[in-house]
């Protein structure tokens, strides 16, 4: 259960979720058959309440009350077997789903989070310490309590760098910029990133997540501050860290498909060396005797037929493999189209928001009905996915034709009309 455990934790930090949930579940059901009840079944289950927590979806539930159902499990389990760091770790993780549900519970999350604090704090648990502190500062930001919320988020900081914590001081300062991006106290906030940044580049098994992120966000307030400059540099380095994420689960696919099509490859080039041995043997034997010659022919035919129909069935997946390759490429191509677009909208609204004349009014608008459309054409790419699976509906309701067509002419009618000016 323990090398499960170690196997899934590899597989979730490299955001491999499928795989990680099924190593996870297989401790569970180990659990459930052999009635075995200890740490390593309650870590498992904290494991799988994250990777809910994180967005993980399965058979179109919520996730956060999956991951509810997970950590109240976890919590249950710890409190039975008297582990208490896991009993206060598991509480916290409860907690965190209280107040992301749509009816918030901040006076339940928050006694569970004063009982996984004070003993940590008895225990003199630094590490576990930190990560309350975090928790308490997100509390009070989602309740609206921000000075206390504050409070929480520069203890947190205090601590990690008295502990000499680079990745949790690095997640610190993280988190609190994200806090001051809430407050629309940018300056701040780009602060903070910047020092995140820096200490993540100092850790030796880099969190590619947090930092990409972070030299988005650093691009966003930059850009919010005028500062163009410097907004432009962290894009580039957010689509640098964003583009070796995509390669990293690309790789990890196309390994794993590979793997499997060797495994194949191998598998008949046996049955291919089988079946060879097989019909030199029915040779031989029928010069000694024709009866026997005749039935293993037979026997030969018959097993050819059951080969072919074998490979048959395995190329028919390899194909369903190979289309589900493609329609994840075209999803990953696709967001990585939606960061430009983005970034093209929003200077154009500031743009329309200025006094132009109506050429210039007439040309922006240009812009962003063609931007937009890009943006339709994008989401069109994110349904492939869906048209492989066979679960996309046709959605019949009535439109407006005329508007419909006007919309398709009005950017042809721009050009022409320049056309005939010339």
């Amino acid at each position: 259960m323990d090398a499960y455990l170690i196997v899934g934790n590899i597989h979730y930090f490299n955001l491999e979720d499928s795989k990680a949930i099924s190593y996870y579940q297989k401790i569970d059901s180990m659990s459930s058959h052999l009635s075995i009840q200890n740490a390593t079944v309650v870590k498992a289950l904290e494991m799988v309440g994250l990777l809910f927590l994180r967005g993980y979806e399965y058979n179109g539930e919520d996730p956060i009350l999956l991951a509810e159902k997970y950590f109240q499990k976890a919590h249950e389990l710890a409190k039975k077997i008297g582990d208490k760091i896991e009993e206060h770790v598991s509480g916290s993780y409860l907690a965190a789903t209280l107040i992301r549900k749509k009816v918030k519970e901040y006076d339940k999350a928050l006694l569970l989070y004063d009982e996984a604090y004070n003993y940590f704090k008895a225990t003199n648990n630094k590490k576990e310490l930190a990560s309350m502190l975090w928790a308490y500062s997100s509390l009070y930001r989602d309740w609206g309590k921000f000075e206390l919320a504050e409070k929480y988020y520069l203890e947190n900081i205090q601590l990690n760098s008295i502990s000499g914590d680079i990745n949790g001081l690095a997640r610190a300062h993280f988190n609190y910029a994200t806090f001051h991006d809430i407050l629309n106290n940018f300056n701040k906030a780009a602060t903070e990133y910047e020092k995140a940044i820096q200490l993540f580049k100092q850790e030796k098994n880099l969190d590619l997540v947090m930092f990409t992120a972070a030299n988005y966000n650093l691009s966003e307030d930059y850009f919010k501050l005028n500062n163009f400059e410097k907004a432009h540099y962290y894009l580039k380095e957010f689509k640098l860290q964003n583009d070796t994420l995509t390669e990293r689960q690309n790789l990890s696919d196309f390994t794993d498909a590979e793997a499997k099509y060797q495994a194949e490859k191998k598998q008949k080039e046996i049955e291919l060396l089988t079946t060879e041995n097989k019909l030199a043997a029915a040779n031989q034997a029928k010069q000694r005797n024709l009866f026997v010659g005749l039935f293993f022919i037979f026997l030969s035919g018959g097993g050819a037929l059951f080969y072919a129909y074998r490979n048959k069935i395995k190329t028919a997946e390899k194909l369903k493999e190979i289309n589900q390759l493609k329609s994840r490429f075209f999803a990953n191509i696709s967001h990585e189209f939606r960061t430009p677009l983005t970034l093209i909208t929003s200077p154009l609204q500031s743009l329309q928001s200025t006094k132009i004349d109506e050429d210039q009014k007439q040309q922006l608008h240009l812009i962003e009905v063609n931007s937009n459309r890009m943006l339709e054409l994008v989401n069109q790419l994110l349904e492939l996915s869906k048209i492989d699976s066979g679960s996309l509906k046709l959605i019949l309701k009535q439109g407006d034709l005329h508007s419909f067509l006007h919309s398709i002419l009005e950017p042809f009618t721009f050009h022409a009309h320049e056309k005939i000016s010339d």
